[in-house]
């Protein structure tokens, strides 16, 4: 038998699970993390451990884990290579009857024999955190995609050629007649910075760029704290998509669902959950944060604040469609891409 080992770790990850339902729309990796009062990568790991056991055993209890999450992420690791040997060694690791270092071993087995396969899922995981990742998701996603998604039926994708001078779009997307319908920014969004200063810099660049196209859009490997900032900026400054014409900036991320790669739009009714959030005092930014303030030398006393050119004020609760429906509700014709989308959604796939 492998030696003891702490398998609290599922009561934490249940606990982990409560608390972004707690905390609902506006949950991150990080918020959870600060209120369990633990490590932010720490938990990340635990919470990869505790999906993969659960999908395996979705009936599960504590008392019946006896192992520690190193155990079920080398399982998940196995797994992905040979999913009939990661069950054959499911059982035993559990109840710690096989060890981390037998695990491992294994593992590398597996990777020896299939180098190839083993590199690919790795690289995988890691890939979408990074720009050039990001970049390659959203082409390959521009690709498979009609460009109805986006408000550009029967459009035109181009590509940035060349470096520019400026902080440039990614891609923009033309219209039938050739005009500019949208640009579009891969942001990764991880920075040393907190996260309101990451966002505000987002939002500045994207009100840099409206007069490009009809949608600026910002797209980011995962929802994340610098995310939920600029998606609480857009309320409070404009853009979002309670605002007029359904806003002029839209926010999205992506995320694997099964074979096919989804690009989740951060849109109405997203939006007035946050709104709701933010109207409750839950919030991230305070208005007078977006204001200069400054005062005479030696008289640091004699505050004089100055407008940085935005009014703060929150939009009022409108509708609260998803980005499908709106779609749907606003295309002149039912489409075939269109109809496989309301299909989807009736489903709640």
């Amino acid at each position: 038998m492998a030696r003891t080992v702490d398998s609290r770790w599922f009561e934490t990850y249940r606990n982990a699970k409560n608390a972004f339902e707690q905390q609902g729309q506006s949950a991150t990796l990080a918020s959870v993390a600060q209120a369990l009062g633990m490590n932010q990568k720490t938990l990340n790991r635990m919470v990869a451990a505790g999906r993969y056991l659960e999908r395996c055993l979705p009936a599960i209890e504590q008392p019946q884990v006896r192992c520690s999450y190193v155990h079920i992420e080398l399982l998940d690791k196995i797994s992905r290579i040979s999913a009939p040997l990661a069950d054959e060694l499911l059982p035993p690791a559990l109840v710690n009857q096989i060890s981390i270092a037998e695990l491992s071993q294994r593992l590398d087995a597996l990777r020896s024999q299939s180098p190839f396969l083993a590199h690919a899922i790795n690289a995988r995981a890691d890939k979408r955190r990074t720009a050039k990742g990001l970049v390659r998701d959203l082409f390959s996603f521009l690709t498979h995609t009609p460009l109805e998604f986006f408000e550009a039926p029967g459009g035109t994708v181009l590509k940035a050629a060349t470096t520019s001078l400026f902080q440039a779009p990614t891609a923009a997307l033309l219209d039938k007649q050739g005009s500019p319908q949208v640009v579009l920014f891969c942001k990764v969004g991880g920075d040393s910075r907190p996260a309101s200063g990451v966002a505000m810099d987002l939002y500045e660049l994207a009100m840099a760029r409206r007069h490009m196209a009809r949608r600026v859009w910002m797209v980011f490997p995962e929802r994340s704290d610098v995310f939920l900032h600029l998606a609480e900026l857009s309320l409070w400054l404009g853009g979002s998509p309670l605002h007029e014409d359904t806003g002029w900036l839209r926010l999205a991320y992506f995320h694997d669902f099964q074979e096919r790669l989804v690009l989740n739009v951060f849109f109405e009714d997203a939006c007035s959950e946050l709104l709701a959030e933010v109207s409750a005092g839950n919030r991230r930014f305070e208005p007078d944060q977006l204001t200069w303030a400054g005062a005479p030398p030696g008289k640091p006393g004699e505050l004089t604040a100055l407008g940085i050119g935005y009014t703060p004020k929150l939009p009022r609760a409108g509708s609260s469609r998803s980005y499908t429906e709106y779609l749907i509700a606003s295309a002149d014709e039912l489409t075939p891409y269109l109809t496989r989308l309301k299909v989807e959604a009736d489903l709640e796939l």
